[in-house]
């Protein structure tokens, strides 16, 4: 009855793609331009797909999965697998046959691992998961600010009192992206902060040239809402906020770090401060303001400032992992 195809790019696909994990993850509405776009930008390096086709409608899309290179660990050896379901086909045998298809896809005799993802609130997922051999790795605590909520000026203060210590804060809007002398220090602070992230201890940097690809011809790019703190020409504090193309009711806070140099000054606190300041301004068409997405370890400090600045918790994104080629690695099934 279902049958599984290699997934073709164009338009269609992509839109049809969007369509099928919006209606897997509605709380996180996909954009087919946004899959579109980033396939281009990695180039070789993007994941292969594998797509079912519902059989009732030959256009619908009624389940997917993914595979390529791990975005942190790009040795050959580690690998990213996610696949998705339509809730109307559930519980027919496919998300089986699809994570099969991907695992079966990976280099054989590796001695390396596979990640993926669900929801806590996603308990039959999670067994599905645990039953073939994943582990939980990270627990990444999911939050929301809602912009109509939240009132910066009650930390005006704090951030006046760190401005007056020396340092400055700015964005990347008015030429921030073709000044290279900021952009070669943000790459750079961007992957130290990482590895001291929970589960970024193994991070590899991207080179510089693919990594600036993210701020060109970017439509998620949001040049008000990424800031940095410099200490004189030196970068040592930054955050970012994306805009979500499917949806103008969400804005999606990237990453946030400080140099180990300069922590424990509130320069984080700053930062997020004054890009979610400038959110307020954003509006979706019934005149709202948009509500703010994050997610941390948990046992990363930025969650402490994030709940502090008023986020409240969503459903976790459980992280798990299957070791490839070990002794304990179990069969699965077709």
């Amino acid at each position: 009855m279902y049958a599984l195809e290699p997934f073709i790019p164009g338009p269609f696909s992509y839109e049809a793609l969007a369509e099928l994990l919006t209606a897997a993850w509605p709380e996180s509405p996909a954009s087919a331009s946004y899959y579109e776009r980033t396939d281009r930008q990695r180039g070789p390096d993007a994941p292969r797909r594998a797509v079912v086709r519902d059989p009732a409608a030959y256009q619908r899309l009624v389940g997917a999965v993914e595979w390529g290179s791990h975005l942190w660990l790009r040795d050959g050896a580690h690998f990213l697998v996610t696949a998705a379901v339509h809730p109307e086909h559930r519980r027919r045998g496919l998300g089986e046959r699809l994570l099969h298809h991907a695992l079966s896809a990976l280099p054989t005799g590796c001695q390396g691992s596979v990640e993926t993802w669900t929801t806590e609130d996603r308990p039959e997922a999670l067994t599905f998961l645990e039953r073939r051999g994943f582990r939980l790795r990270l627990r990444s605590q999911q939050s929301e600010l809602d912009l109509e909520r939240f009132d910066p000026e009650r930390f005006v203060r704090m951030v006046r009192t760190l401005e007056q210590g020396g340092l400055r804060i700015r964005s990347l809007a008015a030429g921030g992206t073709d000044d290279e002398t900021l952009l070669h220090g943000l790459h750079a602070l961007n992957a130290e902060a990482i590895r001291d992230a929970p589960g970024g201890d193994r991070y590899e940097p991207e080179p510089f040239e693919r990594w600036r690809a993210m701020y060109q011809d970017n439509p998620d790019f949001l040049p008000e809402g990424h800031l940095v703190a410099l200490d004189g020409p030196r970068v040592v504090g930054m955050t970012q906020l994306w805009a979500s193309l499917a949806t103008p009711a969400i804005v999606y806070t990237g990453f946030t770090g400080v140099a180990r140099s300069h922590r424990r000054r509130g320069i984080a606190t700053a930062l997020k401060l004054r890009s979610l300041g400038w959110a307020r301004s954003l509006r979706s068409a019934d005149g709202r303001r948009p509500v703010v997405r994050t997610g941390n370890a948990d046992t990363n400090p930025m969650l402490a400032l994030n709940l502090r600045l008023g986020f409240k918790p969503r459903p976790a994104v459980m992280v798990l992992e299957r070791r490839l080629g070990g002794p304990e690695e179990p069969p699965v099934s077709n």
